[in-house]
This record gives structure tokens, C-alpha cells and sequence, in this order.
């Protein structure tokens, strides 16, 4: 890595932001800008056109306005404390906030990558340690909106939420079963339940009857559009309380994830990528396809 002179080291931060062409990443604990008009201006002229990722500490006073202020929307984390600059090329890792004092008064110290190597390594820190509170975050704001928009963020929550065992706003856990109540509406369910060989989505409807077969029905007479949306077979319960999707092989006896434990890391890491990659995809889908039609329903029966 390069070392970066102290007092430059805020001038190639700004110089990184600057060259960036599609990928920002900002991870300062600490952050003032709203005197800093240098950086201000920069940063509200690169968030225009491409997005930007930032990240701050949480729970410190003033710190989330600094960034709301031009337009950016940041990720709080707990006990934040590194300092990580990065577009799609290149990093830089430092000791300094984005923070005025710090350029005028502070000495710090501040490293660029120089290298392939070099740079993944502080992508993969990024990557394990940062994003996956993006994508639960960003994922628990689309499950209560009804849509989850981006597959990457839901991935990132399904692995921070479920393999890692962190709790979230959004997610519930009943042994090896994930839940997600009452995301969309108030009595409809969404659960993940492992089975030998193969998970299941599971919508559920907690509603008085005529409302449940009323909603049950009119999803039925979708079939055709939702298979084709979601990409895999749909099996409506005989008693109108669930909508299931099986997603891998029934008949294999590969995995028994219910058997093993269906959320450790050891788990999803054993269970060939293609297959998870077909779970997380369909699980999206899924969502995106069957909550919008359940809202409309809703809204043509008042």
C-alpha cells in the first residue's frame, strides 16, 4: 500500500471520490460537513450521478443530519469505528473522519491500495463486515413497504439475519423456521422453513374466514401469473390458510437441512451456490409477485 502524507490525505480521499464512476463507499464513524464546503459541494455533486454508500456510527448526536442534509441517506452501525474510502478501484484506509477539524487539526495516518490483492482485501472487509447491515437495513424498509426491490441487499440480509444469528427489526425466528409477520399486512405471514432436501416459502393467512377465502381465492385465479413472475410452481393449501413454494429437490436426500440446522453457517456454505442463489431468487420473487396482488385485492374489496 501507498502511504499517504497527512496532509494530503484528505485531498486523495476527495480525489477518490471524484474519479469514482459507479461505485462510492464511504465509512466514517464521525462525520461534520456542513461547514466544509469544499467537501459538501463534492459530495452532493457525486451522489447525483451515482450512488453512494455511507456509513456512520450510530447513536451519535447530529451525526445522521450531517449526511441527510445533501440528500445522501446513511447506514448507522453499532460501534463503528473503522475508516474506509473506496470506488470500484481503488481504497484508502485511514485513521480520519469526515470531519473539518480533522483535515485542519488532526494528525492521522492514511493508506491506498496499489493492487488487485490489495484492494480486495479491504473489499472482502467491506463485504463481510460492512454491507451485510446495509442489505438488513435496506431489506427491513422494502419487507414493510411490500417490495424488495434489490437481490443483493435481500441476500445480504438473509445471511446476516439468518447464518450469522443476528437479530432483526424484521425477521423472527421459531427454531429453524424464519418469519416474517405481519411484514406486508396485518395477518399475513411469509415463512422459511427448511425441509429434508429442500426449503420452503411459506405465505400464510392469520385472517377472519371471508377475508382469507376472499384473498385466497383471487390469488388462486393468478396462478398462471405468478408461476410465470416467480419462475417456479405454486401449490395452494386445501384448507385456504397458506400459499407454499418448495424450492429444491424433495426426493433428494443430499441435505437434511432441518436435520443439521438450517441456519448455520456451515450449512448454507455446504449447500452448492446454484442452489442458494435459486432460493434467495425465487424467496424475492416471490414477494415482489404475490404482495402487490394481496395489497390490490385488499384495496377492490373496501
Amino acid at each position: 500500500m501507498r502511504f499517504i502524507k497527512p496532509a494530503e490525505i484528505a485531498s486523495r480521499i476527495m480525489s477518490l471520490m471524484d474519479e469514482a464512476e459507479n461505485t462510492l463507499i464511504i465509512i466514517s464513524p464521525y462525520n461534520k460537513i456542513a461547514k466544509w464546503e469544499k467537501m459538501r459541494r463534492l459530495l452532493m455533486a457525486v451522489s447525483k450521478r451515482i450512488d453512494v454508500e455511507y456509513y456512520i456510527r450510530a447513536r451519535v448526536p447530529g451525526n445522521r443530519k450531517e449526511i441527510t442534509s445533501m440528500g445522501i441517506n446513511p447506514v448507522e452501525i453499532d460501534n463503528l469505528h473503522a475508516k474506509v474510502y473506496m470506488n470500484e478501484r481503488s481504497a484508502i484506509v485511514t485513521s480520519m473522519n469526515l470531519n473539518e477539524s480533522s483535515d485542519i487539526q488532526s494528525l492521522d495516518i492514511g493508506f491506498e491500495t496499489e493492487n488487485s490483492d490489495e484492494f480486495e482485501h479491504v473489499k472482502s472487509f467491506y463485504r463481510t463486515h460492512i454491507r451485510p447491515r446495509r442489505g438488513a437495513i435496506l431489506v427491513e424498509g422494502a419487507f414493510r413497504a411490500g417490495a424488495v426491490a434489490d437481490q443483493s441487499d435481500c441476500v445480504s440480509a438473509l445471511q446476516e439475519c439468518l447464518h450469522r444469528g443476528m437479530k432483526s427489526r424484521a425477521f423472527e425466528r421459531s427454531g429453524d423456521v424464519l418469519v416474517l409477520k405481519d411484514a406486508f399486512l396485518n395477518g399475513l405471514s411469509v415463512r422459511l422453513e427448511p425441509r429434508s432436501g429442500y426449503y420452503r416459502i411459506d405465505f400464510r393467512f392469520e385472517l377472519p374466514p371471508d377475508r382469507k377465502s376472499y384473498l385466497f381465492h383471487g390469488l388462486e385465479g393468478m396462478r398462471d401469473q405468478l408461476e410465470t413472475e416467480i419462475g417456479h410452481n405454486i401449490e395452494f393449501g386445501r384448507q385456504m390458510k397458506r400459499i407454499k413454494i418448495d424450492v429444491g429437490n424433495k426426493g433428494s436426500t443430499r441435505f437434511d437441512y432441518k436435520h443439521i440446522g438450517a441456519w448455520d453457517r456451515g450449512t448454507l456454505r455446504d449447500w452448492l451456490g446454484s442452489e442458494y442463489d435459486q432460493l434467495v431468487r425465487v424467496f424475492v420473487r416471490s414477494i415482489n409477485a404475490i404482495v402487490p396482488r394481496i395489497k390490490k385485492l385488499e384495496t377492490m374489496a373496501k
